[in-house]
């Protein structure tokens, strides 16, 4: 996600966007390695992107920001952003199913 502020026009570019995103949403799959994620989260910080990564198998999803502490979310909490995503919110009981008991 790159907000309208930062790039109100889609340029004719070919290949990829210079700009970094605002924000980036990983979705872990089972076959990632974490090597392999880590280097991708390293690199999204250090271009000044938050990073959602959402972890479906433990119900959580970790919250990377440049130069702040991790924040893990559980199916019980709202992900929600106001600077960077104004006025959203999305309880994540919506996003995870409970899992069953027994």
């Amino acid at each position: 996600f790159i907000s309208y502020s930062r790039q109100p026009e889609l340029e004719s570019i070919e290949g990829y966007n210079p700009l970094p995103p605002d924000l980036a949403v990983e979705v872990i799959s089972p076959n990632d390695r974490d090597e392999d994620i880590e280097i991708k989260v390293a690199n999204y910080l250090a271009a000044g992107t938050t990073v959602w990564l959402v972890r479906e198998a433990r119900q959580r999803i970790s919250i990377f920001k440049p130069g702040q502490p991790v924040t893990v979310l559980g199916i019980h909490d709202v992900l929600e952003d106001s600077n960077l995503l104004p006025g959203f919110t999305l309880p994540l009981s919506k996003v995870f199913r409970r899992k069953s008991q027994g």
